[in-house]
């Protein structure tokens, strides 16, 4: 997912483009239109309390609820996290996390993918973790520490999480990510015996 970006009290919105591309066993490839919203997850609760249009765990026209991230359970997303950072090795050294996601519109809203970017204090990316979801209601995290200055960011992980019925748990995910700046770019492709089977961008 890619696109420009429109300055607001959230941080930043991005409307883009979301590309699927399956290649095997059965090819088919699907294009739409998206906007996601990044936030400071430290700042969730003055964003309620600023924005008309906007809510933190209760109705509104864009809400995010707690209990549709993180520990799943209501409790602090921001803190689940950093907790991840600091199993990590990364210590205290993570000043700000970031998430990319879908908010709620009306009060309906699924995130197939959430990303949160744990920053340093040059606000520096140096972590990444992937929440995915299926449509059973299921998730799973992907992490990965960053190294240099992370402008751009490739790396492997295996498969570990159920989502499409066309593919099985086997395979590697190659993820590459351009971190929120003027635009943000996304690219997951599954490979599995050597060969791409799914991409995602």
């Amino acid at each position: 997912m890619g696109g420009g970006i429109d300055r607001s009290a959230f941080g930043a919105i991005y409307v883009g483009d979301v590309v699927h591309k399956r290649v095997r066993p059965k090819r088919h490839a699907l294009r739409y239109r998206v906007f996601s919203v990044l936030v400071d997850l430290d700042q969730l609760e003055s964003l309620d309390e600023e924005l008309r249009f906007f809510s933190l765990n209760r109705f509104n026209l864009v809400s995010f609820h707690s209990k549709d991230f993180g520990p799943h359970d209501g409790s602090s997303i921001a803190a689940f996290i950093r907790q991840k950072a600091r199993q990590a090795g990364l210590g205290d050294t993570i000043t700000r996390v970031r998430m990319l996601a879908y908010p709620r519109m009306f009060g309906y809203g699924f995130n197939p993918l959430t990303v949160y970017f744990l920053d340093d204090g040059q606000n520096r990316t140096k972590m990444l973790v992937y929440e995915v979801r299926n449509t059973f209601g299921q998730h799973h995290f992907y992490q990965a520490l960053v190294e240099g200055d992370g402008a751009h960011i490739s790396h492997d992980e295996p498969k570990a999480f159920y989502v499409s019925p066309f593919n099985g748990i086997d395979g590697t995910y190659r993820f590459s990510v351009r971190p929120p700046d003027a635009n943000v770019f996304m690219g997951i492709v599954l490979t599995n015996d050597g060969e791409c089977a799914h991409s995602l961008f």
